[in-house]
């Protein structure tokens, strides 16, 4: 876990601004997830027309506890205006999930510049 948690500070440090240089400890911060159950969320995310556009497995650390939870994270995206919304379910059995981000404007990857864009070998270094 502290791997992990200090492969995801290095990345997170990393920045394509000039204009704006972060501390550490100013980019490490507690967030709230709403969390309720995984049928509830999907009437919701329904309602706004977003749809499943890709899943994966994840881990997330628990700013409460520092547990780290396996689960997996799912991106629905409503395909019309863009709109998007980031949430994972875990492999409890709780049949809870939580949402860790939404926004707009979902869209293709647009690389940073080569100075800022890990290759392979930095990123097998990271050891997740």
């Amino acid at each position: 876990m502290k791997l992990l948690t200090t492969a995801l500070l290095s990345l997170m440090m990393t920045s394509a601004s000039t204009t704006t240089t972060y501390a550490q400890e100013d980019l490490a911060f507690p967030m709230k997830a709403p969390c309720a159950p995984v049928e509830q969320l999907l009437r919701g995310l329904e309602k706004f027309g977003e749809q499943g556009f890709a899943s994966a497995s994840a881990k997330v650390l628990s700013s409460k506890n520092g547990l780290e939870y396996e689960g997996d994270l799912h991106i629905y995206v409503n395909r019309e205006n863009m709109e998007y919304t980031v949430w994972v379910t875990f492999n409890d059995g709780s049949g809870l999930a939580c949402i860790l981000a939404v926004g707009e404007g979902f869209g293709p990857f647009v690389a940073p510049s080569r100075e800022d864009n890990p290759t392979v070998e930095d990123k097998k270094e990271l050891s997740l």
